[in-house]
């Protein structure tokens, strides 16, 4: 990707001191045959990315866990199928609502934030440190704010993967500000609309038990439109599928309490824009500024 610097944040490729790098997982490449070129069992997924077969959680890993940075440029993107070449796309924030104040015993203190997802939030495209919660989290201490930030998606997770990886972020971490982004593999994969649908509440009933002050959801960007969305369908198809799964998170996050951020539409012009990393599919490091210049306002 290539770093933009229009936007109201800086894009600051610098790690920022506390943040994350990934120790939730290690990948595990089990099978690096590069001429596999099995059809999914629902349709044929155009061959574009190399896929690792299997991802873990740390603990279950007898490896050393790689950085954010590793996974991005080693593992671009991540076949939970195991059926053939599924790209990573994704979408979905979400921000329950709740106490908006993060001061303790009249102090501030450290904002704990947990991102939770796929591609959309590891910054698949480009370098991890210009993904949206890298963004969102130097613009928070621009502003004076505390933030700790763990990064624990995963490329081409859909909410399955979610649930079986990444949930035990959750109270082992123990964040005051959750957001989830994911989605779009859901729609890759062809799952049935109702499976999402139940994830979706799965995630969400795990996300409020651990009771953090804000949990912020975003829809699916309009991936319809990057220049290799057409691998997957007619274009106009692709988008209905999207709106669709849209409105069960939409519907979702309500129930759950959380509060929708309705993006669709800066989403779309974005799209329209050619704001979409060298990969031709996921959005660029300006697209990502625009979505943490979004979710400042929620601190």
């Amino acid at each position: 990707m290539r770093p933009e610097t229009d936007g109201a944040l800086a894009l600051d490729p610098r790690d920022e001191p506390g943040e994350s790098t990934g120790t939730a997982r290690c990948v595990s490449f089990l099978d690096e045959d590069e001429d596999d070129d099995d059809d999914d069992e629902r349709g044929t997924v155009p061959p574009l990315f190399a896929l690792p077969k299997r991802a873990c959680a740390t603990p279950a890993c007898s490896t050393k866990a790689t950085s954010m940075t590793e996974r991005t440029f080693t593992m671009p993107f991540f076949n939970a199928a195991g059926r053939g070449n599924v790209p990573a796309t994704v979408a979905a924030l979400i921000l329950f609502t709740g106490a908006t104040s993060f001061a303790q015993d009249g102090g501030a203190r450290t904002i704990r934030y947990l991102a939770l997802g796929d591609s959309f939030t590891i910054g698949t495209g480009g370098p991890p440190d210009l993904s949206f919660p890298s963004q969102l989290k130097r613009a928070l201490l621009k502003k004076g704010l505390d933030v700790r930030l763990e990064n624990v998606a995963v490329n081409g997770y859909s909410t399955r993967e979610v649930i079986d990886e990444e949930l035990e972020a959750l109270p082992r971490f123990k964040p005051d500000v959750v957001t989830l982004a994911v989605g779009a593999n859901d729609v890759v994969r062809h799952d049935d609309e109702a499976e999402y649908r139940a994830n979706l509440k799965r995630i969400f009933k795990a996300i409020a038990a651990v009771k953090p002050h804000k949990v912020l959801v975003l829809p699916q960007p309009d991936w319809s439109q990057s220049p290799v969305a057409a691998g997957f369908g007619e274009p106009a198809a692709l988008r209905r599928r999207i709106e669709a799964h849209n409105t069960i998170l939409a519907e979702e996050a309500k129930l759950a309490g959380a509060t929708y951020v309705e993006l669709f539409a800066q989403f779309v012009e974005q799209a329209r824009q050619g704001l979409v990393a060298p990969d031709g599919l996921h959005p660029n490091a300006k697209a990502y500024n625009a979505w943490a210049n979004a979710l400042v306002p929620y601190f």
